[in-house]
């Protein structure tokens, strides 16, 4: 079990970070990939009233593909000077392969877990070292937005966006669900828990990142 403590920065992409990143002597420690999640919970969807996370995530490369199963327990927010951090525990456990993925969701359902939702994302992460503190950075391609995440304790995290000049962005606690349902709220759309890539969408990333234009499935 690990502490996950992040902050998310809104409309902030991958171009505006790279020429920095690399300044500053960060190294790059997942290429860009594509990953579906899908979420899940029983019928009576007692996870989400306990704001509980539990989630299935297959991550694709070119030569590879893996997995995660993820719980994430909550916690109460930190409020730092600059805005509010999310603060959560997270439980993960490494799938290797596509067997792995199916049969994990398989056991998911075996137990009465069954999706609940699904979404996308491209992502590339990168850890970065100062003044003897590591933090980590994902930079993330959504069907509604680009965002980067930070995850580092709080002094880190406030150093570490003030030298990538993130702290010139909105930044964000909420999950990527709750920000997507305020974004189709905003445009007037009903709300839905699949954040994914249309079909086109999709095939030009898959495309972009080398990947075959549909998925194999899990």
């Amino acid at each position: 079990m690990s502490l996950e403590i992040e902050r998310k920065y809104l409309g902030a992409g991958r171009e505006h970070l790279l020429a920095q990143l690399k300044s500053l002597g960060a190294r790059q420690i997942l290429a860009p990939h594509f990953e579906s999640n899908t979420v899940y919970d029983n019928e009576q969807g007692t996870l989400l009233h306990d704001r509980r996370l539990l989630r299935l995530r297959r991550r694709e490369w070119p030569d590879h593909a893996d997995g995660l199963l993820t719980c994430k327990i909550p916690m109460e927010d930190l409020v730092l000077a600059t805005g509010p951090v999310k603060r959560r525990e997270e439980i993960e456990i490494s799938l290797h392969t596509l067997s792995d993925i199916r049969n994990m969701d398989r056991i998911l359902k075996e137990l009465g877990y069954h999706p609940a939702g699904n979404y996308e994302k491209v992502r590339e992460s990168w850890c970065l070292e100062v003044e003897g503190r590591s933090a980590h950075m994902d930079m993330d391609l959504l069907p509604f937005t680009e965002t980067v995440e930070i995850e580092a304790d709080p002094a880190t995290l406030e150093l570490v966006e003030h030298l990538l000049g993130l702290d010139k962005f909105p930044t964000s606690a909420k999950s990527y669900h709750v920000l997507y349902l305020e974004w189709l709220a905003n445009k007037g759309l009903p709300a839905n828990n699949y954040m994914v890539f249309t079909d086109d969408e999709r095939a030009r990333l898959r495309k972009e990142l080398g990947l075959s234009g549909a998925h194999e499935s899990a």
